[in-house]
């Protein structure tokens, strides 16, 4: 039976007292019907793109991309978040039950079932003709019940969806329009408690029926609310809601009763709000998306030489300075060292006689592990770190590679530089062998069998070859070591003074690219205000 045909049949009802209980300040809102329906129209195809252009250029911030989803909804369904604030979940609960209360409803016992429900997941409330199940998922319990709805369209497509908090519940309330946090806490609203961070929609309830008897500044009850702005703060109490609600299904007789209270209770407020159209919570959707969106692009709207010495050119000095000090610490400390501990100790010329095969690996050795390992760290550092500068000033970056001057320059070495040493030392050290020592040690040998020469003197020559060849291989090692010790620290050399520029540059390529994204953002913004405009 419907509330009015209920209303009809109460004996002792006047008719100004049925128009009182379905008068819109006291929750039976007629809404118009000339609402806007599913059908695309161009307006709002214009509008729906817009907001899809959004998506190539701005960062999934803050569910940026599912609110955007929910206005370009092809079957949207205006649903609600309630959430506690600064209270326990059961403090809040009859916020809800009293906007879906219906007292003069033949049966009530969906109410007092509903009054029941679970609050440890979340309650997701759909309208249905009767109660005759409960849904039960794993984090989401549903209720169809059939709160009034006044034969309103709008009404019974609203949904609303109770959640214990942000943190736990966002994969639930990203799909909501509008959030209510509800506090029943006056001390936190007076002392500006901030709420929970979320770029969408929102207003703050204070459930307290003392607060709303001593309230005497905000609007009268039953005010109309703005379509384009809802209040950031509603006083309301739903103890004396509820009170009213009981007084009338106790008896039609206490219908003024009802009234009173009613009134005094303030519901309406939050009833005007909670069943707003679908086009009037999509509206405050957009505005809360073009929000997010100027937030991102706001910072590099400002002057280039603000922004510089704002946010980056003197940590990006900084940086490239420190950098290049360590850089350069290392090149004269750790390289260096390495290269004269491989020169004077590891590949030792007397060595070479039985580590001439090691040649090629030991410099292998000394480029990749002691050519610039540290400053190739920190470079990468400096550049992630500008990236972390764009994103900070910009919102994103552009994908940046990794840096391969360093690892490029260890491979031109392994395949120049070491190779030259390897082919040196093993020439001179077959020169010295076959070349000087092992023919002054036969020859004078042969001489001695063949023509009786004198031992001594024989033995003398043979030192001489001995000693000519070492001498042979040591300035030739030397020379060929310092060729290969000067390569490599000049290339060392090259590679800083490139990783140097690369620093910067990489700085100012990114300001250039991104103050031209910020500007392509903007206009996409300007493009979402226009389609906005012409579809309200």
């Amino acid at each position: 039976m419907t509330r009015y045909r209920a209303l009809s049949l109460v004996k002792g009802v006047s008719r100004s007292t049925h128009a009182q209980l379905t008068s819109p300040k006291f929750g039976y809102k007629r809404y118009s019907t000339n609402v806007s329906t599913g059908t695309p129209t161009p307006t709002k195809d214009s509008l729906h793109e817009a907001l899809q252009n959004l998506k190539t250029v701005f960062p999934n911030r803050n569910e940026l991309y599912s609110r955007i989803d929910l206005v370009t909804s092809s079957s949207p369904v205006p649903k609600i978040g309630v959430i506690p604030f600064k209270s326990a979940r059961d403090d809040i609960k009859s916020l809800t039950e009293s906007l879906l209360a219906d007292p003069l409803a033949s049966n009530q016992d969906w109410f007092q079932a509903f009054r029941n429900r679970l609050l440890s997941k979340d309650v997701l409330i759909k309208w249905a003709p009767a109660f005759e199940y409960v849904g039960n998922n794993n984090s989401l319990i549903e209720y169809p019940v059939p709160f009034r709805t006044a034969d309103d369209s709008t009404r019974q497509n609203t949904q609303i969806l109770e959640v214990n908090s942000v943190s736990d519940s966002m994969e639930h309330l990203k799909d909501c329009h509008l959030h209510i946090f509800v506090t029943t806490s006056v001390k936190d609203v007076l002392a500006m408690s901030p709420l929970p961070k979320t770029d969408y929609p929102s207003i703050l309830v204070v459930d307290d029926a003392r607060a709303v008897r001593l309230d005497q500044d905000q609007e009268p009850a039953g005010a109309a609310i703005s379509q384009t702005k809802f209040p950031s703060t509603v006083w309301v109490s739903s103890k004396i809601a509820l009170e009213a609600v009981d007084k009338l299904i106790e008896s039609p007789s206490n219908s003024s009763i009802y009234l009173t209270k009613w009134k005094e209770s303030r519901i309406a407020t939050v009833e005007d709000i909670v069943f707003s159209s679908l086009p009037v919570l999509n509206g405050h959707l957009v505005d809360s998306v073009i929000a997010t969106c100027q937030s991102i692009v706001e910072p590099s709207l400002k002057s280039h030489a603000e922004q510089q010495a704002e946010k980056g050119i003197s940590e990006t000095v900084q940086m490239r300075e420190q950098w290049a000090q360590q850089a350069h610490r290392e090149l004269q400390g750790t390289l260096s060292q390495s290269l004269e501990t491989m020169q004077s100790s590891i590949l030792a010329w007397w060595k070479l006689y039985y580590k001439v095969d090691d040649i090629y690996d030991t410099a292998l050795t000394v480029i990749y592990r002691q050519f610039l390992p540290i400053s190739k760290e920190r470079l990468e550092y400096c550049l992630g770190r500008i990236d972390q500068q764009a994103i900070e000033i910009y919102g994103t970056a552009p994908s940046t590679s990794p840096p391969t001057e360093i690892f490029d320059a260890q491979n031109a070495l392994a395949a120049t530089e070491a190779v030259t040493l390897h082919d040196t030392g093993l020439k001179l050290l077959t020169t010295t062998i076959f070349g000087i020592q092992l023919p002054l040690t036969i020859i004078p040998l042969l001489g001695v069998y063949f023509y009786d020469y004198s031992m001594y003197a024989m033995a003398s020559i043979i030192g001489l070859g001995v000693v000519v060849g070492f001498r042979y291989l040591q300035k030739g090692w030397l020379k060929a070591t310092d060729q290969f010790n000067l390569a490599v620290k000049e290339k060392a050399r090259l590679v800083l003074a490139s990783s140097e520029r690369l620093i910067w540059s990489s700085y100012e390529s990114k300001v250039l690219e991104q103050q031209k994204l910020a500007s392509h953002r903007q206009q996409l913004i300007e493009n979402v205000r226009r389609a906005k405009g012409n579809y309200n």
